[in-house]
């Protein structure tokens, strides 16, 4: 339930990806919903750090080569009314890698590790967006290799730039003679520093404001009634 490039673009792909997003004090009109037949009703709250790399190497015989990565972790909670909470640390890691040579052969790779879940002392996040941090290990796969696990080292800390945040929220209704559907989503981005190391294939990249990455700290809240009426 939790996978950009602006502020805003980020939060909505966070919230798809870790769905760590959610929570509108919906009313406590559980009882009075389920007459219609079947009421679901449950709220989302977190947050989520993203981490953007890019590397850039060319030579005077016209080849190059490229890497760009993507880390993004999340922390939150889901609470589905009355008693039913659930913690819930998700992260996922994406390469893409590709360039040519001087003889314009050319080959392109991506790696992936899908939406994984992570130990909760892996990730720390501070109060409203403030900072957060992982220290972790995380494998990808790689789409000429799908079934071997690659590695990825993952040491990093966002801190705010100072630049102020983005927030928004949406509300969706939706009523038809069979269901019921209500949701709201607020939504605050803010640009981070991002600093730390990644290592991938013996390689071990620095990231720091110096160098080729940025990165966004979010929080999201919403939640969601959803109704099917009895006939």
């Amino acid at each position: 339930m939790f996978k950009l490039i602006s502020a805003r673009s980020f939060a909505v792909t966070v919230l798809s990806f870790v769905a760590i997003s959610l929570a509108i004090m919906w009313p406590t009109w559980r009882n009075e919903l389920m007459a219609f037949g079947y009421a679901d009703v449950y709220r989302l709250a977190g947050q989520a750090a993203t981490c953007y790399y890019f590397t850039y190497d060319s030579g005077d015989d016209g080849s190059y080569s490229y890497r760009d990565i993507e880390i993004q972790v999340g922390q939150g909670e889901i609470n589905t009314p009355p008693h039913n909470t659930q913690q819930i640390v998700l992260a996922s890691v994406d390469i893409w890698e590709g360039g040519c040579d001087s003889e314009e052969n050319c080959y392109y790779n991506v790696y992936d590790s899908g939406e994984i879940t992570l130990p909760a002392e892996a990730v720390t996040f501070g109060k409203r967006l403030t900072s957060a941090s992982v220290k972790t290990t995380i494998d990808v796969y790689s789409w000429e290799d799908p079934e071997t696990p690659i590695p990825v080292d993952i040491d990093l800390a966002w801190v705010p730039t100072g630049q102020r945040p983005d927030r928004q929220s949406q509300v969706y209704h939706r009523t038809t003679p069979w269901e019921i559907v209500r949701e709201r989503v607020q939504e605050t981005a803010r640009a981070a520093f991002v600093n730390g190391t990644i290592g991938f294939q013996g390689v071990t990249y620095s990231i720091g404001p110096d160098s080729d990455s940025f990165g966004y700290l979010i929080s999201d809240r919403a939640g969601q009634v959803y109704i099917i009426r009895a006939h």
